[in-house]
């Protein structure tokens, strides 16, 4: 059971991943470009930069909220994932109980071990979790593709 949790929310995050990355070229082509010219690649600086580009943008403070909180919610459960695919199993529960794990972290030109526990339980619902952020950040997707696909179209302008 641990393993095909890990595997799911390896899974799951990847997809997460893929939406943010399809919103980083969507915000790119609207004029992100300016923002940051070099599109971000790591996680934290996907974020930063499509949070610097929604708030640059004159929309209702609801909506800039929304994004917030889909980005905190990402920042929050990366946590979790970095902790569990870049943690060490040190031991394996059976039957429910917790499994052990240590991640080293990099620190004051150190290394650090953060000891995790966990269950499989818990990493199903992280697991769960990834699936419906990735599944929001797709709708956003969606929704702008469809957006800029109306709006070419009614300038007469083709979209590819």
């Amino acid at each position: 059971m641990f393993f095909a949790c890990v595997g799911r929310l390896t899974v799951a995050w990847a997809h997460l991943e893929a939406g943010l990355d399809m919103m980083v070229s969507i915000t790119h082509q609207m004029g992100g470009h300016e923002l940051e010219p070099e599109r971000p690649r790591a996680l934290k600086r996907k974020i930063s930069y499509l949070r610097r580009f929604f708030r640059q943008l004159d929309m209702p403070d609801d909506g800039i909220a929304n994004y917030d909180r889909l980005f905190r919610e990402i920042e929050t459960q990366s946590g979790t994932r970095h902790d569990i695919v870049h943690g060490i199993l040190l031991s394996r529960a059976i039957d429910g109980g917790e499994h052990r794990l240590v991640r080293f972290l990099h620190r004051d030109n150190n290394l650090h071990q953060k000891p995790i526990a966990i269950t499989s339980s818990n990493l199903l619902e992280a697991a769960k979790d990834a699936e419906a952020l990735g599944g929001r950040t797709f709708k956003w997707v969606i929704d702008a593709s469809d957006y800029i696909s109306e709006l070419c179209r009614s300038r007469g302008e083709k979209t590819q």
